[in-house]
């Protein structure tokens, strides 16, 4: 079996981790394989138009002491990377993206001591709802980029798409968290995505053979559960939790 062979037959057993911890194990196992050093993966889910609590920020990483330091540091305000992927979707070579900022400077200086001395940059969102979740796998190597970079390129197919098998098994996690978090049964998530489809009261109720009294009681628990005090606000913050369609 070739090498690239045996990559893309890994991808198929991402699905079967069971938790981010595992993910992260077998994610760097994988990339090791194929030459790189290490690797991080990001998703942001953020809302303006929402409090806090329904903002969500997480990062795994080959070294844990790498996304301590990046999260003490709040690098992610100013990730030449993150601000790369909210314009692009295709994958560039981390020695295209040139920092503007001290800070960004300080940041790429340091990845570069936790096995990032060279890396190549993989969009994992579409351009058309970046606005709502925003991905990206950033691969790396211990060596200069004119040494990694040509190695890290010939995978880059295949890192892109582990980007997206990574970019599943996160929203696939974070729908099942969220629905325990709200105490969600599957009828009131119907409800919110028939209502994030435009489906007014009258059209919910010949959907599901339900009078409307019954429906804005439905609703009413769904917005206590959300702590809101409008349905819309309510089907905003479970799309954001990837609990909606």
């Amino acid at each position: 079996m070739s090498l690239t062979t045996y990559a893309y037959s890994a991808l198929e057993q991402i699905h079967a981790c069971d938790s981010p911890a595992e993910l992260t194990d077998f994610t760097q196992r994988l990339i090791g394989d194929l030459g790189a050093t290490s690797y991080v993966y990001s998703i942001h889910i953020t809302d303006d138009h929402m409090p806090e609590q329904f903002s969500q920020r997480h990062v795994m990483s080959s070294d844990e002491e790498w996304c301590e330091l990046y999260n003490k540091r709040r690098w992610f305000m100013n990730d030449p990377f993150l601000e790369y992927a909210k314009r692009n979707s295709s994958p560039v070579c981390g020695s295209e993206v040139l920092p503007r900022t001290q800070g960004q400077q300080d940041m790429l200086q340091m990845a570069g001591k936790y096995g990032f001395l060279s890396g190549i940059l993989v969009p994992t969102h579409s351009s058309n709802n970046v606005e709502e979740r925003l991905s990206m796998l950033y691969v790396g190597a211990d060596a200069p980029p004119e040494v990694g970079e040509p190695q890290l390129k010939t995978f880059r197919i295949f890192y892109r798409a582990l980007g997206m098998e990574l970019m599943d098994w996160w929203i696939n996690h974070l729908r099942e968290k969220a629905a325990e978090k709200f105490k969600l049964n599957e009828e009131e998530i119907e409800l919110l995505q028939l209502s994030k489809n435009g489906c007014v009261v009258s059209e919910i109720g010949a959907k599901l053979s339900m009078k409307p009294s019954n429906l804005y009681r439905k609703f009413d628990i769904i917005k206590d559960k959300f702590n809101v005090e409008k349905i819309g606000e309510a089907v905003r913050a479970a799309n954001r939790c990837g609990l909606l369609g």
